[in-house]
């Protein structure tokens, strides 16, 4: 672990945690960094695995240079070898799922990243999903990405553990199945950019994905031949290693210089070690008789962009080669999608195409009455990477199935708190955080009894592989919800409205506000005078849209609380099974 201890050091005088700000999937690296540095190892562990399910291939894959240490005050804490160490240390806790317990009403379309790292998310939560997938599971990473780029053995090892615990149908989603679309309740399209773009024809003009797929197969017969790929992306770049590797002469043609190439720096500087010619500043106009004929670009500065102006001259130049691939990137079937929708909701669909022009968006969810519809990863944006195709599984996955933060001592848990976490758990995935022994309440029954109390009351629930168990708290000083909110990633703050009047008297109470959302129950006012409270609180208002007030409890148990179980000793506001725990542990004089 020195390693990893060395890289986190470093980042101990940050004061500007830009590599936050710039990872696609929102990293808290800024604490996983401090928890490494305090040998916190298994904490480090599960705040990466909250937003990142493939860490060991983000560390691999990730255009680092443009986000997290392109983009770090001190230039230097390289975070993508914690990823990896991290991704490799507890894989095998990575891919345990548990015991699937519910009804796959989920759909996936799509088995790339995007749609395996939703069933990734879900399946931790106990939630079993169907996969469509007409070819491997993996997607691009695994079918089309080269091996010599990394290993994947640890993504097959996960891809297998999601196989067995879904439901996979190994076919194209058609119009045939569209019948089976009113069996799901959240319904994901995740299908990748089939529809590669082209501006050449002939017959040996090739395309980049399908060149790459049979080189991974071994199936690729272009030996010893003259070669011109089209483009400077990643995977022009992946395309041109690969045929240098059949021993072709390779030339990479692209319409801008080097400096202006998508490709990371780390697969440019692979592809020039390789002794592979870069033709820039050409645009492709024909290939013809083994002649490709181009125009001679100039380049010219924009005044507010970094990106430079294409200007074609009449400059006209031939080049030989014997095939030509094209790296120009892919789109997505729309016509699909209209498909899927058309038979969701056609009305829907209108307002999907007006969403989509929001360019900041990764992904969209709608909703018909009581069912969802999204579409996500590439299917949303058009081709991109794997960060951007993990954070858009984490929105979806966030949106279907929110995930929501409850606290309290739950000394001991009452039938108001289990009605609560039973309601929470049938729409959302739930983190229960008792309050540790030194939170500044007297006489705190101990943590693991109060624990023992928990799992005992949640092992009856309907959704209990939606109910996680926090120790968080347990020898760690209390800062403030703030801080816990941070650490978990920012769930859903649950509340009650005796919470909501005092909220602005909590730890930075501003910057809580402004960074959370707060899911309040009310027990002792209606939710419209909580509504009108949250308009006319100074501070309250200015996050209005933060708040969403709810009234969930039964007349039994809305008086309910623990400290009138203590107060009263009340035998019935616990259920029988923690009464019992509590007699048999000679509790609260009970």
């Amino acid at each position: 672990m020195n390693e990893i201890n060395n890289i986190a050091n470093k980042c101990k005088k940050c004061t500007n945690a830009n590599c936050k700000k710039h990872c696609p999937i929102h990293n808290n690296i800024p604490l996983i960094t401090k928890l490494i540095e305090e040998n916190e190892y298994d904490l480090a562990k599960e705040v990466l695995f909250q937003t990142n399910p493939f860490p060991y291939l983000t560390s691999i894959l990730c255009d680092h240079d443009k986000q997290c240490f392109g983009n770090c005050l001190f230039k230097n804490v390289d975070f993508y070898n914690i990823e990896q160490n991290i991704g490799k240390r507890y894989f095998d806790e990575l891919i345990t799922y548990p015991k699937q317990v519910e009804k796959d009403n989920v759909l996936i379309i799509g088995g790339g990243i995007a749609g395996l790292a939703i069933a990734h998310h879900l399946l931790k939560a106990g939630i079993k999903p169907t996969i469509y997938e007409k070819d491997n599971l993996g997607g691009i990473v695994l079918n089309a990405i080269p091996d010599f780029r990394f290993n994947k053995e640890l993504f097959k090892k996960h891809i297998e553990a999601i196989s067995k615990a879904s439901n996979i149908v190994n076919k194209r989603f058609c119009k045939h199945d569209l019948d089976s679309l009113s069996k799901y309740t959240h319904i994901i399209v995740a299908i990748g950019c089939e529809n590669e773009t082209t501006s050449l024809n002939g017959e040996f003009v090739y395309k980049a994905i399908e060149v790459l797929k049979a080189y991974n197969e071994g199936k690729l017969n272009i030996q010893n031949k003259k070669v011109g790929v089209i483009g400077l992306g990643n995977t022009a770049c992946d395309v041109a290693r690969a045929l240098k590797r059949l021993s072709n002469d390779v030339s990479i043609v692209y319409r801008r210089d080097i400096e202006s190439s998508p490709a990371s720096k780390k697969e440019l500087n692979d592809l020039m070690n390789e002794d592979i010619k870069i033709l820039s500043k050409f645009s492709p106009v024909s290939f013809e008789s083994n002649i490709l004929t181009v125009k001679l670009n100039e380049l010219l500065e924009v005044a507010g962009t970094k990106r430079k102006q294409i200007v074609e001259t009449d400059k006209v130049e031939k080049f030989n080669f014997d095939i030509i691939v094209e790296a120009l990137g892919s789109k997505v079937d729309q016509n699909f999608i209209d498909m899927i929708f058309s038979a969701f909701d056609k009305k829907l669909y209108e307002e999907y195409l007006l969403l989509k022009q929001d360019k900041n968006r990764r992904s969209e969810t709608l909703y018909k009455e009581k069912k969802s519809i999204s579409v996500i990863g590439d299917a949303y944006y058009g081709a991109w990477n794997i960060a951007e195709a993990i954070n858009s599984a984490n929105e979806v996955v966030n949106e279907i199935y929110p995930r929501f933060l409850f606290g309290g001592s739950f000394d001991p848990i009452t039938l108001a708190h289990t009605e609560i976490i039973d309601y929470l758990s049938s729409i959302g995935r739930v983190l229960v955080v008792p309050n540790g022994n030194e939170y500044n309440l007297k006489n705190l029954t101990s943590f693991d009894k109060r624990v023992n109390m928990l799992e005992i009351e949640f092992n009856k629930l309907d959704y209990k592989n939606r109910i996680l168990i926090s120790d968080y708290e347990k020898s760690s000083a209390y800062k403030g919800s703030i801080e816990t909110l941070r650490y978990f990633n920012h769930p859903i703050m649950v509340i009650g409205d005796d919470c909501l009047l005092k909220l602005d008297t909590w730890i930075n109470p501003e910057t809580l506000i402004k960074e959370n959302k707060f899911l309040v129950i009310t027990r002792h006012q209606n939710v419209d005078d909580l509504n009108k409270y949250i308009k006319n609180n100074e501070l309250l208002s200015k996050y209005e849209n933060n708040f969403k007030v709810v009234n969930i409890l039964g007349d039994k148990t809305r008086m309910i609380s623990s400290s009138a179980f203590k107060l009263n000793t009340n035998v019935d506001f616990v259920s029988k099974e923690v009464l019992d725990f509590i007699k048999e542990n000679k509790l609260y004089e009970v």
